[in-house]
């Protein structure tokens, strides 16, 4: 563990240094294309940004996408903490362990998603279908573990509510998400 070898602001001076190394790599190694379209001008970049935002399917969309990653982010970052330590009555390195499993499953699902909305979608699904399949199946989830959390006692169901919860990071997480970056 990197806190046995120094302590926390050295790491962080590691976590500092290390995206500078890699962008100097990169700046270094990485030939430069020539010949390439000149960027777009400024005004160009916000007309496109104005097709966007008056985009009716980027209105339909955006709310969604919106409210299922504001609602995991919390969960995430407010919730779950407290939940492991007080409910479920896990120390410090179980909570701890238990972040890293929902960060897992949010990774898990960014790379799963992608990859079964893109077959999909050679199969003629479209990605907004797959988005709300994904978020409907993340949704009843999160009523299900709910729903054992009021039934039973807590204690009796935090496994079940564990794995409900990460199908629900799982797929709401980025259901919705990737309906939108994968559509044309």
């Amino acid at each position: 563990m990197a806190l046995t070898v120094t302590d926390w602001r050295g790491v962080f001076v590691i976590l500092a240094i290390a995206p500078v190394a890699a962008s100097v790599i990169i700046f270094m190694t990485v030939p430069e294309r020539k010949g390439l379209d000149a960027p777009a001008a400024l005004m160009d970049q916000i007309r496109g940004l104005g097709g966007i935002y008056t985009s009716s399917l980027f209105w339909k969309l955006a709310p969604v996408a919106m409210t299922t990653l504001a609602a995991n982010m919390a969960i995430q970052s407010l919730w779950a903490g407290p939940w492991f330590r007080d409910i479920a009555g896990f120390d410090r390195d179980a909570v701890a362990a238990h972040l890293l499993y929902i960060t897992m499953a949010m990774v898990a699902g960014f790379f799963s998603l992608g990859f079964v909305a893109d077959r999909l979608a050679r199969v003629g699904v479209g990605a907004v279908t797959v988005g709300t399949w994904c978020c409907s199946i993340a949704l009843v989830g999160l009523g299900m573990a709910t729903l054992a959390v009021m039934a039973l006692h807590p204690k009796l169901t935090i496994k079940i509510n564990l794995l409900l919860i990460y199908l629900f990071l799982l797929f709401c997480y980025n259901g919705s998400d990737a309906a939108i970056t994968i559509m044309k």
